[in-house]
């Protein structure tokens, strides 16, 4: 009937064939091959008679052409859709045969696409040009034009920005419409047939691997009965499926789609990457649905990928168990200086990946638009990929899995009585004893002697009160760092406190639950600290605002050769642990073992890993155990250090023209074009960019109460300090957050100026030259 003329002309009746044909192929999934074992015949003519039985091909491509010619509306998609899931249920000729058709018509359509995204890409690139010539001629007064409410990353060595806050309203007037954007958005357009058909292709994929699975286990049972060897059926069985991304060569349109989603960046209109969403979906499904699963299971019979077992600081050399395993030794090595070796990727893996860090910008609009929730659509693959997500969709994820977490399960009260003058230990008191459960019901604080009701004010003070407290010096639970003066770190003497490691797993919940309740702290912990929290092996960089002239020593080994040195070093170190010095052992046997010149960068790895962990190993554990208690370490993962400050203390209001009222120049002056340049370019960021700026040059996002008058270094007071770096204009500046200071290269350009600071904060914001 679908090939009949009077039904191809009307789109009504096409519907209404594919909504018959639709309901009466629900009788094929009711269809069970296993039925005709009932008879106790030969399970190997029940295979003869199941191979008999497929569905004409000429049937069948009708039936595909519907999609590929859109002939249907959208009731009518939907119906195509479901008759061919329905028919692959079908024996196994007939699925292959469905699968065949449906790629065919997956790369007729994507030719379409290709075409209309190509018309898309010359008027994006025609508009984007008159808007570059309209504001290079309102440059003068402000520059704006590359600012975006982006926060650049500060402590990793990848090309990744931090998005805090996305624009709340777009210009009056800027919607963006252009001519091709007709043949992209109306709902029966080609690229929304086109992501339907790959819908359909991965889901008969699936039942294609379902069955292949199947029969391998079946042969795998009677082959481990006749001569015990089940991996060869295992492995072929496995192969059997070729990735989709194999069996779409679509390069030709991922390149269109590539070069229009970049134009789209630099348009006015947020919504308008909106259009070529289908299209990015597209790409997810073909590269994704296949290789990601192939992927995960590499990774889980191979080592950890960047993950921590829960409960252990830092790195597992340092667990309670004393010395160190082949297998723990193993995992050191992976800690170093540069950036770790990149593991071997399938070729369809580093696409995507390239694809998504590429797009970054523009994926994070769609996801910043959509209301299905990141882990359930269809980019639920970036959850294992999350280095590419803004801050913003990282944190909007993370409430709704906290809330998933919670779903069915009915939350009490929780009356927590303190006095005002003696809230942590009367807090400690009430609560040390509670279950995790019980810690994420809604406390509801009582100050006694007090009338005052909880609405939630009393619970915002108690939270304000009891994180001032955390650090009262009494406890000796933390102590300021040397580096900064600013941020805290966790005091190795704590164990003159009696109930100190008590005290940590109370904190640890305390700051937890702060985040599960979206409270903000005055909490503001050294790079090492929020590390430890997300499981990321601390670095040679976050020595310096520990412990500054260990880290100059580091820097001397460095630049000179080791015997230069006038002594003997051994791959061991000496270790305060609860008041008493003890040598440790960096590598096994290591107090014998002489370093050289070429194994001196792994005992900077190691030595500073040690010094950061191994005097604060139990107060470290009993802190993060208190922690996991709340959020899981799995979830809070998802950020890196600079997102979990922010997360934990919010973001602060940075006022420009108080710092540069408070700072100081070296070699420039306050009239030299390249500090012009460089207020012009501050001024030119949000709040957001602001506060990674601070904390790219303090190492805190923390702004002083009495202003930057008040900014301290490592020797006390200390203002910002930009110095002049004359070597070379190609270099990046960079920072020294224990004196608050900027090297600043003499640029030729405002924008090469502009555009190397935001490329010195997003790349190169470690390191002491070992790049």
């Amino acid at each position: 009937m679908l090939n009949w003329s009077v039904i191809k002309r009307s789109s009504q009746l096409t519907d209404k064939v594919l909504k018959l044909l639709s309901i009466i192929s629900v009788g094929f999934m009711e269809v069970n091959p296993y039925r005709r074992q009932e008879g106790n015949k030969n399970k190997r003519t029940d295979v003869n008679k199941e191979q008999s039985i497929a569905a004409p091909e000429e049937h069948l491509k009708l039936a595909v052409q519907v999609l590929t010619s859109k002939s249907c509306s959208e009731e009518g998609l939907e119906d195509a859709t479901a008759l061919l899931f329905n028919l692959s249920n079908c024996p196994d000729p007939s699925r292959q045969l469905i699968l065949k058709l449906l790629l065919e018509g997956a790369m007729e359509l994507a030719n379409v696409v290709c075409d209309h995204i190509k018309d898309l890409l010359m008027e994006m690139k025609v508009l984007n040009r008159e808007l570059r010539r309209n504001s290079v001629e309102e440059q003068p007064s402000t520059s704006t034009g590359g600012s975006r409410w982006v926060l650049l990353d500060r402590y990793v060595f990848t090309n990744e920005s931090v998005v805090i806050t996305a624009p709340s309203k777009v210009k009056a007037g800027s919607d963006l419409q252009l001519p091709s954007m007709a043949a992209l958005v109306s709902k029966t357009s080609s690229q929304a047939f086109f992501l339907r058909i790959l819908k359909v292709i991965v889901q008969i994929r699936e039942a294609v691997r379902l069955v292949n699975n199947k029969k391998t286990s079946n042969q795998n049972s009677e082959s481990s009965v006749d001569t015990g060897n089940t991996n060869q059926v295992s492995e072929s069985g496995e192969d059997k499926l070729p990735l989709l991304s194999e069996s779409l060569v679509l390069d030709h349109l991922w390149e269109t789609l590539s070069a229009c989603l970049l134009e789209l960046e630099y348009t006015p209109d947020q919504h308008a990457v909106l259009v070529l969403q289908p299209a990015v979906e597209a790409f997810f499904l073909v590269h994704s649905s296949s290789s990601t699963s192939r992927y995960r299971h590499l990774n889980t019979n191979t080592e950890n990928r960047e993950v921590v077992p829960d409960l252990t600081p830092v790195s597992p050399i340092y667990s309670d168990n004393e010395g160190t395993s082949q297998s723990e030794a193993a995992i050191n090595t992976s800690w170093d200086i540069q950036p770790p070796p990149q593991k071997t990727l399938p070729p369809d893996q580093l696409k995507f990946l390239k694809f998504a860090e590429t797009h970054r910008t523009v994926l994070n609009q769609i996801l910043r638009q959509t209301t299905t929730h990141l882990a359930d659509g269809p980019f639920s693959v970036l959850v294992d990929h999350t280095r590419v997500l803004d801050f913003d969709v990282k944190r909007r994820y993370f409430r709704t899995e906290l809330e998933r977490m919670d779903e069915g399960i009915r939350r009490e009260e929780l009356a927590v009585h303190v006095r005002r003058n003696n809230v942590f230990e009367d807090s400690f008191r009430e609560l040390h004893r509670r279950n995790a459960d019980e810690w994420k019901n809604r406390f509801y604080i009582v100050f006694e002697g007090e009338e005052g009701q909880d609405a939630g004010g009393l619970l915002r003070e108690w939270y304000v009160i009891i994180s001032r407290e955390i650090f009262n010096p009494m406890y000796a639970l933390f102590t300021v760092s040397p580096g900064d003066r600013v941020t805290y770190m966790i005091n190795s003497s704590s164990h003159c406190n009696p109930n100190h490691l008590c005290y940590y797993k109370f904190v640890g919940r305390v700051i937890a639950k702060a985040i599960y309740d979206n409270k903000l702290l005055e909490c503001y912990f050294t790079r090492s600290f929020y590390k430890h929290i997300l499981g990321i092996l601390v670095k040679h960089t976050d020595m310096e605002s520990e412990d500054y002239s260990f880290y100059k020593g580091l820097v001397y080994l460095t630049e000179h050769n080791i015997a230069d040195l006038g002594y003997e070093l051994t791959f061991s170190t000496e270790v305060n642990e609860f008041g008493v010095n003890d040598v440790r052992d960096l590598i096994p046997n290591g107090r014998n073992i002489v370093v050289t010149e070429e194994t001196k960068l792994e005992y900077i790895r190691l030595v500073c890993q040690m010094k950061m962990t191994g005097a604060i190993r139990k107060q470290l554990n009993a802190f993060l155990e208190g922690f996991y208690d709340i959020i899981p370490k799995q979830l809070i993962s998802i950020f890196n250090e600079q997102e979990l400050e922010l997360l934990i203390s919010g973001l602060p209001n940075v006022d420009i023209e108080d710092l540069k009222a408070n700072t100081e120049y070296h070699k420039y002056n306050a009239n030299s074009l390249q500090i012009q340049w460089f207020w012009r370019a501050l001024r030119g960021f949000d709040q957001a960019d602001r506060a990674k700026f601070l904390q790219f040059v303090t190492g805190t996002s923390k702004v002083p109460l009495q202003g930057f008058a008040a900014l301290e270094g490592m020797n006390g007071i200390q203002k910002f300090q930009i110095h002049r770096e004359d070597r070379s204009t190609d270099r990046l500046p960079s920072a020294h957050t224990c004196f608050n200071q900027l090297d600043l290269p003499v640029y030729e350009t405002y924008d090469k100026l502009r555009t190397n600071l935001l490329k010195a904060i997003h790349e190169c914001s470690e390191g002491f030259g070992f790049a």
